[in-house]
């Protein structure tokens, strides 16, 4: 498990079995752009391997590269390109790294900017795993890491992004009433590869796409969270509980959770609902976790279906 704050550290903890986590590393973090990191799992035939994306420590425009466990950095400002003062992207405000499905030797690393621009970069991952030293955007004479696609559809910071599981579609909310979607497959081909939507709310601050793909949830200033369609962004549904800004979104995974004689369960007094009700659990692959700046956390069950 790994968790970042804004403490300037990122920190991963071993499986929980039963009472506190414990920690088994940590690392330095910049915390002045309120950007998470991103994680992606290497195919390494069955050894635990990552690489981890995080904006660089002294320049929040920039982005670094990590490996996992080792923690050592093997990129630095990839994302680096010399620009004029008035040409400034501003800081980084959300990323996420992928291996490209089908093809494991390709990395894309997008990243979200406070100008209202996205760009995706790829890269081979043998050539970044086959520098002896970290490679430095800044300094380097090769092209190791490439920028595909850049595109634009906010006036404002980009306040959150969110990938679907197959790195089909893109999207990004901001201080405005866009959605904007981006097609990564015309992106990764130089395409255009951008459109944006109206949600007739001003102000979103999360996202996230269900495990299947086709559910889009955009949690608001409002405390509501709106439901659309990932394919053509129609409107499904809002759903009302928050009192305060939504700052966070989670779909349940597709996949059965590992089950393992240590797992820590939940006893009767931890299961006590503040509203005294109980629902139908359902799939989990249906639930959707949400929390908001009003301290609290609630879990949904979303059937379109039925």
């Amino acid at each position: 498990m790994a968790c970042q704050g804004r403490d300037s550290a990122v920190r991963f903890y071993a499986p929980l079995t039963e009472g506190k986590p414990e920690l088994e590393r940590e690392m330095p973090a910049n915390a002045l752009n309120f950007c998470a990191f991103s994680l992606a799992h290497l195919p390494s035939g069955g050894k635990e391997e990552a690489l981890m994306a995080l904006p660089n420590l002294s320049d929040s425009e920039l982005i670094d590269i990590y490996a996992v466990p080792s923690l050592d950095r093997i990129g630095a400002a990839v994302n680096f390109v010399p620009r004029a003062k008035d040409g400034r992207t501003g800081l980084v405000m959300a990323l996420h790294i992928a291996v490209l499905p089908g093809e494991e030797e390709r990395i894309a690393l997008l990243a979200a900017y406070e100008d209202g621009r996205v760009e995706l970069w790829t890269c081979s991952l043998t050539a970044l795993l086959a520098r002896p030293k970290e490679w430095d955007g800044r300094k380097a004479a090769d092209g190791l890491w490439t920028r595909v696609w850049e595109g634009k559809a906010h006036n404002e910071a980009v306040m959150a992004m969110a990938v679907d599981r197959e790195f089909a579609r893109a999207f990004t909310v901001s201080a405005d009433h866009r959605v904007v979607r981006v097609d990564l497959a015309a992106a990764l081909a130089g395409g255009e590869a951008i459109k944006a939507y109206s949600t007739q709310q001003i102000g979103n601050a999360a996202l996230a796409v269900s495990g299947d793909g086709r559910i889009l949830a955009v949690g608001g200033w409002d405390g509501k969270i709106r439901l659309f369609s990932a394919a053509t962004l129609k409107p499904l549904g809002t759903l009302a509980y928050h009192r305060e800004s939504v700052q966070a979104l989670a779909w349940g995974s597709p996949e059965p959770a590992p089950q393992s004689r240590g797992t820590p369960t939940l006893g009767d007094s931890d299961s006590d609902s503040e509203d005294g009700g109980e629902a139908d659990a359902g799939d989990p692959a249906n639930w959707l976790a949400s929390g908001a700046k009003d301290r609290r956390i609630a879990l949904w069950n979303i059937d379109i279906a039925r």
